[in-house]
């Protein structure tokens, strides 16, 4: 990403792309490419070659690749930068001499059009590859278009390892909690990239992150004592009105009493009841309520739900 990096591909004409963080399947081409020079490296080794002598290896490797044909364009990379396969030597009817034409000003015209032709087809190929491989992925994985938004709480993932820790069985994926501080996608056809900083302590992280580093953080459920927030509110003494127990499940000491509708003032504790999930939702007198699946399988409407 330095000045003198991006001098030198200009310099070399090349364009530099980059690719997410930690994520090698966005940088397909370039993991291929180093992996066929893994095992070119591996194939033409000798018992005389080791690993001080790999540049003797470098040009057969690279050979072997421009030669051979890609599954995706159908085609090799020689062919495809001059429009002929590679002329290789053979072992048996050895090497044929090649003349030029009479009318060479007619054979460069029919080249050009056959060049650009045979580029073209090729574009397509990789569109119309590229585009499968997405869908099968997607479908493969269950993809769905990140809804991360700007303030949302969130886990990021990390799986590396510090130097001499003592949690590397017990070693925990997930790390947080993270608040999305910025949203950044400059490209409709590139998904998003968050800015995150850490929720105690303020520090911001230094890189981008990827959306598959990212899950949605969750309350943790209420311990015995009480004292978390996660679950439904619910109240069982007083200080609310019958109108107003409406809106919260009541304990059923207290029905009877909410069924007299009586103008005095109830005096209840509000407490935490853990609940499977959200029914439905409704607005009652201008108070937002949610019908509540408790955990012992009944249902009530309640207007105090936590986050988690």
């Amino acid at each position: 990403m330095s000045t003198f990096f991006a001098y030198i591909s200009n310099l070399l004409g090349v364009t530099h792309k980059t690719s997410a963080l930690r994520a090698s399947r966005t940088n397909g081409y370039a993991e291929q490419s180093i992996k066929r020079l893994n095992e070119g490296i591996i194939r033409y080794s000798t018992p005389e070659i080791d690993d001080r002598d790999i540049e003797h290896l470098l040009p057969i490797i690279q050979m072997s690749i421009l030669v051979t044909t890609n599954e995706i364009t159908k085609i090799s990379p020689y062919e495809i930068l001059h429009g002929f396969p590679m002329p290789l030597p053979c072992p048996i009817t050895g090497s044929e001499p090649t003349f030029l034409s009479k009318d060479a000003e007619s054979y460069a015209k029919w080249l050009k059009v056959s060049l650009k032709l045979l580029h073209t087809a090729v574009y397509k190929n990789r569109i119309e590859s590229k585009q499968q491989m997405k869908e099968k992925y997607d479908k493969r994985h269950n993809v769905k278009e990140p809804d991360f938004k700007t303030g949302q709480k969130v886990l990021l993932l990390d799986r590396r390892f510090k130097a001499d820790s003592n949690r590397v069985l017990t070693h925990q994926p997930y790390s947080g909690a993270y608040i999305i501080k910025d949203v950044i996608r400059t490209d409709a056809s590139i998904g998003p990239a968050y800015k995150l900083v850490h929720e105690t302590t303020g520090k911001p992280v230094s890189r981008l992150v990827n959306f598959d580093r990212l899950k949605i953080y969750n309350e943790r459920a209420p311990n015995l004592d009480g004292n978390s927030p996660q679950g439904i509110e619910k109240r069982s003494s007083d200080d609310v009105n019958a109108n107003d127990c409406l809106s919260h499940r009541p304990s059923a000491d207290s029905r009877p009493e909410m069924q007299k509708q009586t103008a005095k003032k109830l005096t209840l504790k509000p407490r935490l009841q853990r609940a499977i999930k959200i029914l439905k939702e409704r607005r009652y007198k201008g108070v937002r309520q949610f019908l509540v699946l408790f955990v012992d399988q009944t249902c009530d409407w309640s207007s105090n739900v936590s986050p988690g």
